[in-house]
């Protein structure tokens, strides 16, 4: 989480983002999504957060969003 406690901050409106290259199904990338806006927010709470998710065109994005809507995804604890 170094990279989240070091990274500039915007300026407000403008949010952070976070890119997930290689997204696959989504299970590997929960825990590590919710460290990194869990770091940037301990910086500024009100800190705007985008997530970008994105892989091969022929990639099954159906499980990474059941994961995402879930109690295991990260937004379900989070604003």
């Amino acid at each position: 989480m170094d990279a989240a406690s070091a990274v500039p901050l915007p300026s407000p409106p403008t949010p952070v983002l976070i890119g997930d290259v290689g997204c696959a199904g989504g299970a590997n990338e929960m825990a590590p999504l919710a460290a990194a806006i869990d770091a940037v927010r301990a910086r500024d709470a009100a800190v705007p957060v985008e997530v970008a998710h994105t892989d091969l065109p022929e990639n099954d994005f159906g499980p990474m969003f059941a994961l995402l809507g879930g109690p295991d995804g990260y937004p379900s604890a989070r604003p």
